[in-house]
């Protein structure tokens, strides 16, 4: 297993009681706060090198007892969860995490605590496995295109509010993303993303897609951002789950709760990691509960990508009044693996 920056790489052994094994995917409310994810996944490993943690290379954060989560304090990756303590301790590997699988293949299984989202979140878009309102087995199962009763009256509540809430899950860090104004389309990164190549091709009659961050793409107002799940194995291995999600907003577009615009180098307990190899490149998370928060790149300009397991849009987890998804299938595809997780995915956006 490894971390996006290196700094923790070691070697375990997974444990599976069968060949494919059954990964179950949690979309709790808690798991999206402090992961940055919509949704996490974890197999049974053995623990960690017990010195990453006393020298403070892995940092534990505690959700719920009798649980410790893992992550690298460099860079922020998901490594491992604890549950238990002495003879009942047992570990979970973030699926992210792992670079080897050592032969074990791996199917989605079931949809844990798809309730939460209001809207079915990231299972949504999943054929395959059971879609649980909450603990496995011991809940109603919840259909395709299931919806929460109040989902609706709260989309349309107020579907032109102002701000939307970006919080992780300590609280450490906090901000909003603001309705696109007139200072979003100024915010025009050089060229367009190589991750979103072909997606423009689906509106070649619009004059406008330079600002490709805002949608509806040929609206009169757009009153929208993009958001897409990442196929890549840097966005894999720096959230340490699969499939990462981002909302592409400038950067004029978030702000303090005071309205003042967001510092990035001073927003309470966010930190950022930028590798070597890849310079100009930055991921920011919480140093204190690990979310992912920001990804961005020097060279593009001031549209930041913000995970989208850390908003608290009351409509539901995807925020559809809020973001327009990419449906053409999930951004960098070919990169992801394992292929068969990715190419579900892919084909369920579709």
């Amino acid at each position: 297993v490894s971390c996006y920056c290196g700094a923790c790489e070691y070697p375990l052994t997974l444990y599976a009681p069968s060949n494919p094994a059954a990964c179950d995917l949690c979309h709790c409310d808690s798991c999206r706060a402090w992961s940055g994810g919509l949704f996490t996944a974890a197999v049974r490993g053995s623990p960690p090198p017990s010195a990453l943690i006393t020298s403070g290379a892995l940092t534990g954060y505690f959700t719920s007892p009798g649980t410790t989560r893992y992550f690298c304090t460099r860079c922020g990756s998901h490594m491992q969860v604890k549950h238990g303590e002495g003879e009942k301790e047992w570990w979970n590997v973030m699926v992210g995490a792992i670079k080897d699988w050592g032969g074990l293949k791996v199917e989605v299984g079931g949809h844990e605590y798809v309730a939460d989202t209001k809207d079915g979140g990231a299972a949504e878009f999943w054929g395959k496995g059971t879609r649980w309102a909450e603990e496995q087995g011991k809940s109603d199962e919840l259909p395709v295109g299931w919806r929460s009763d109040n989902h609706q009256a709260i989309a349309a509540e107020d579907p032109t509010g102002d701000r939307l809430l970006a919080q992780c899950h300590c609280g450490g860090v906090s901000f909003f993303i603001t309705r696109p104004n007139d200072g979003s389309k100024s915010a025009i990164p050089p060229g367009w993303p190589v991750q979103l190549g072909p997606y423009p091709l689906a509106s070649p009659h619009d004059q406008s897609k330079e600002h490709w961050w805002l949608r509806p793409l040929g609206a009169e107002e757009r009153t929208q951002y993009l958001a897409a799940f990442c196929a890549c194995d840097t966005c894999q291995r720096g959230l340490g789950f699969w499939a990462p999600a981002w909302a592409y907003v400038p950067a004029s577009n978030l702000v303090t709760a005071a309205g003042e615009p967001v510092d990035l180098s001073h927003l309470g307990t966010l930190k950022s990691c930028n590798r070597g190899d890849r310079e100009g490149v930055h991921r920011d998370f919480c140093g204190r509960c690990g979310a992912t928060v920001f990804w961005w790149r020097e060279s593009r300009g001031p549209v930041i990508d913000v995970a989208l397991g850390i908003l608290r849009a009351p409509e539901g987890a995807r925020a559809e009044t809020w973001f327009e998804w990419v449906i053409a299938g999930v951004l960098r595809r070919e990169d992801g693996r394992p292929e068969n997780i990715y190419g579900e995915l892919h084909d369920g956006l579709r």
